[in-house]
């Protein structure tokens, strides 16, 4: 009777482990791509040399992000663009609240 019980409980917290290594996994997974897309988008601002709202609301629908706190508009040959790249994601079991996943990424205008 009592290894049937240890059965179920050690089940109860291997399942709440997978879920964890899971979350972790996914959070993971989504922080990869947020930074593959946020190099893509630096060597495209580079290349176009532009950065108003415009081709930043072109970048988000193309790369499905967010794209904010770009600090030159109108960046001229050799001026260094910053801005931060940013995705929500809801966790399974880490959080209770969406998590905001940032990357603050800077390029310059030119060098590709």
């Amino acid at each position: 009777m009592s290894s049937k019980i240890g059965l179920i409980i050690s089940m109860l917290f291997f399942s709440l482990f997978f879920l964890l290594c899971v979350d972790v996994m996914l959070i993971q997974f989504n922080y990869s791509d947020l930074d593959a897309k946020s190099i893509s988008i630096s060597y495209d601002i580079s290349r176009k040399g532009k950065a108003d709202d415009e081709y930043i609301s072109e970048l988000e629908e193309r790369y499905q992000v967010k794209i904010s706190n770009v600090s030159i508009k109108q960046p001229e040959f050799g001026d260094m663009v910053e801005y931060v790249v940013y995705r929500e994601y809801t966790p399974i079991i880490v959080k209770r609240e969406t998590l905001l996943l940032r990357i603050k990424r800077s390029t310059i205008v030119g060098y590709y």
